[in-house]
């Protein structure tokens, strides 16, 4: 008996490495056609090899396209998804669905088609389930998830919070503290557009950083966005009309100087000059932003402005007021004549969302779990940094054990714990890679892996929270000004600077001229500029 003991560990031990093995090689996706370059990656997404069809995935396994590609893979299970352009997916090394399949679209778009059992998307704080015969087109980038629910529906179950559930027609924004439902437009053409005809693989680029202006652009822009069109107002000449110069991709023409130019409407709501770029915040159907042109024409000038339904023209001596529909625009000044300023021809972009700014900012930091298991985990947080709570799985037993961080600027600190675990609080950790390892106290050294953390700030995050005034309120000739903001915001209100308390609240009056709303300007370095409208309840519409 006491001889077959080992032989019988020995056995079992045997049997839980091959069905843990097993379980890791078990196909299931598989490439089933691809056009340009397609890659894949096994388990830790460190390295990338070329993809063929007929080319399977396991669980941990990732696929990826480069420039002007795409792929189609096919569940095993039923079901698949098409990839678009320089779109990572990684199917999931712990899948949330015992019917399904788990995955993940990590960056870029792709679009899920029906067929099989149900599909489990991960987020950063919850899951998307997909039900069968669902169809979803999925956008993800700068840390917010984008589910556009073409047939069928999708519910989304947040930790700690009740489900929510998008059916077709509607969008589902997330985000590190948000889940929001929005309404879309559908549209006939497909997610994700065949690219140009294959051509010689080439390693895919992997993707860097894009500045807060060019975020906000393509945020606006994505895949099935509520755009609504350009619809100017109460136009200047009795019986004028507006005509649209479409451009197919959606950038200002180059053909439009004979276009003819479009009413202005006859009300200013925000003034920027030209060049500017910012996101702007209004309840109300259309905004009506002034340009001013401020040195760039001496003779005056058109100003082009593209977006969701076209290009306009509009025509100006110093300035001209332009409608904006929700959505991303992008508009430049063109000098009349040869009175072109020597800078060149200024423009910018801008985003239009329909929210006041009023709902809450997180009040608490993310908390984030981190094994010292060798991989690199990465974090968003909004505007506290997170708490990280890091840990030694299957560490051996010891007297006491000691967290060692290695953070960026060869900056170091040491941690000691009980137990292989270890809390760090928010604050304690700032952007940029930092590195973990444990180490056991007493007797012999044992080390757990070193394992990596990317902490980066969510470019996606609300610049502010506007408590008062409330749209559509009474305020008459001053309004009371008050909210939240980033640290380290600039804050005014209708010209007024409003100073951050330490808590990030702002409080002030502000004078308010007649007939016009109230507008909260927040600048921040990694957000950009936001203008939040608040409008009376005579003017809003």
């Amino acid at each position: 008996m006491t001889q077959r003991a080992p032989s019988l560990l020995a056995w079992a031990l045997a049997l839980a490495v091959c069905a843990i093995a097993c379980r890791r090689t078990v196909a299931v996706a598989v490439l089933e056609s691809a056009r340009g370059t397609t890659e894949r990656s096994r388990d830790d997404l460190s390295r990338w090899s070329v993809a063929q069809p007929g080319a399977t995935f396991a669980m941990g396994d990732a696929v990826r396209t480069g420039p002007r590609s795409s792929a189609r893979v096919r569940f095993l299970a039923g079901g698949a998804v098409q990839l678009g352009p320089r779109t990572v997916v990684r199917f999931s090394s712990r899948p949330q669905s015992r019917r399904g399949n788990s995955v993940r679209v990590v960056s870029g778009e792709a679009e899920i088609e029906p067929g099989g059992d149900e599909i489990v998307f991960e987020t950063a704080n919850g899951t998307a389930r997909v039900t069968r015969g669902t169809r979803v087109r999925i956008a993800a980038e700068a840390g917010i998830e984008r589910f556009v629910v073409l047939v069928g529906r999708l519910e989304y179950e947040r930790r700690g919070e009740a489900t929510v559930t998008a059916t077709a027609g509607e969008r589902l924004v997330v985000s590190i503290s948000t889940a929001v439902l929005e309404p879309v437009e559908p549209r006939t053409s497909a997610a994700v557009t065949p690219p140009s005809p294959p051509q010689s693989p080439t390693p895919v680029a992997p993707s860097t950083e894009q500045d807060a202006a060019t975020v906000a652009d393509n945020a606006a822009n994505d895949g099935g966005g509520s755009t609504a069109p350009i619809e100017p107002t109460s136009p200047a000449t009795p019986g004028a009309t507006a005509t649209a110069v479409h451009a197919s991709n959606g950038a200002p023409t180059v053909d439009g100087e004979n276009a003819p130019d479009a009413p202005q409407p006859d009300h200013v709501d925000l003034s920027l000059d030209a060049g500017d770029s910012f996101t702007i915040h209004d309840l109300a159907s259309t905004t009506a932003a002034r340009v001013r042109f401020g040195s760039h024409c001496s003779a005056g000038g058109r100003v082009e402005v593209a977006g969701p339904s076209g290009t306009l023209w509009y025509r100006g001596t110093d300035n001209v007021t332009i409608a904006l529909g929700s959505g991303g625009w992008r508009y430049r000044l063109r000098c009349t004549g040869a009175a072109a300023h020597p800078g060149g021809e200024p423009s910018g972009r801008l985003r239009v969302t329909r929210d006041s700014g009023s709902a809450p900012m997180p009040r608490t930091p993310p908390r984030t779990p981190v094994d010292t298991d060798g991989r690199q985990y990465n974090v968003l947080y909004q505007n506290l940094l997170p708490e990280i709570t890091v840990r030694w799985p299957r560490a051996p037993s010891a007297p006491g054990y000691t967290l060692r961080i290695r953070s960026p600027g060869g900056q170091t600190r040491t941690m000691r714990a009980p137990q292989p675990t270890v809390t760090v609080p928010s604050g304690r950790l700032a952007d940029g890679l930092h590195h973990f390892r444990f180490e056991t106290e007493g007797g012999a050294t044992a080390r757990s892996q070193e394992t990596a953390l990317q902490i980066t700030f969510d470019n996606a995050t609300r610049a502010a929270q506007i408590r008062t005034p409330v749209n559509g309120g009474s305020f008459g000739a001053t309004a009371h000004v008050s909210g939240l903001a980033l640290d380290g915001a600039n804050v005014s209100a209708n010209g007024v600077t409003l100073a951050l308390d330490g808590q990030r609240r702002f409080q002030g009056d502000v004078p308010v001229p007649a007939g016009t709303p109230v507008v909260i300007r927040i600048s921040h370095r990694q957000v950009g500029v936001h203008l939040y409208v608040i409008r009376s309840g005579a003017q809003a519409r």
